[in-house]
């Protein structure tokens, strides 16, 4: 975070923190602007800035479709950054802390090994603040492709109705805009519900899913 105010303050970019002046600096660059909108977005998942407005931003310039499938383009390589950031950096140091002090928390660890796809689909709705959670689960063993994966599918569901939530804001369609969030709401309830459900149902399953995931290694 300390970072991402020094590189604002230095290269002068404090007015691209607010969303009605990255609109016009994005507007700028006409047929490039989706580039321009892509790159900000990427940039904003690495420095910890909140990406949901931008997300919303997308909608309001773009409209829905295109707003949406640049928005998807940037939080993904934004993502995949930040987490290789902490993955290189950190990994190896928070493993070792855990098992020495904090044993429950490294089981936690271990599993995120093999289970780490649904913890990460969990934690990628939009009530959890997303550019933290990529430094996060780039600090447990949870694969990349797992990451990847989950990150893509929540994206599809979330990015396109929060890029429709500002195009409704944009056009001040009451209708769409108490639509959007109303279907927003539901797929983050269900969402939930699906997790809480699978893990009360079947404990059993991931304590097998862990089993052969140990005896793979010591083949």
């Amino acid at each position: 975070m300390i970072l991402a105010i020094v590189f604002v303050l230095i290269l002068d970019l404090k007015h691209l923190l607010y969303p009605s002046s990255i609109q016009r600096f994005i507007n700028q660059f006409g047929l490039l602007g989706p580039v321009a909108f892509i790159l900000i977005y990427t940039i904003a998942q690495v420095f910890l800035i909140p990406s949901t407005p931008l997300s919303i931003l997308g909608g309001v310039i773009f409209g829905t479709l295109q707003g949406s499938a640049y928005a998807i383009i940037g939080a993904t390589l934004g993502a995949i950054l930040a987490f290789s950031i902490a993955r290189h950096m950190g990994q190896d140091f928070v493993s070792h802390i855990l098992s020495k002090k904090y044993r429950p928390l490294a089981k936690f660890n271990k599993k995120l090994e093999v289970d780490g796809f649904a913890a990460v689909l969990f934690f990628r709705l939009p009530i959890f603040p997303r550019s933290i959670t990529n430094y996060l689960f780039g600090l447990t063993k949870t694969p990349l492709w797992k990451f990847v994966l989950a990150t893509i599918i929540i994206l599809l569901v979330t990015m396109p109705l929060l890029a429709y939530f500002g195009s409704s804001l944009a056009s001040l369609n009451k209708v769409k805009i108490l639509s959007s969030t109303i279907l927003l709401i539901m797929v983050t309830i269900i969402v939930s519900l699906l997790k809480k459900k699978d893990l009360a149902k079947n404990p059993k399953k991931h304590i097998k899913k862990a089993r052969k995931s140990k005896g793979k290694k010591k083949k």
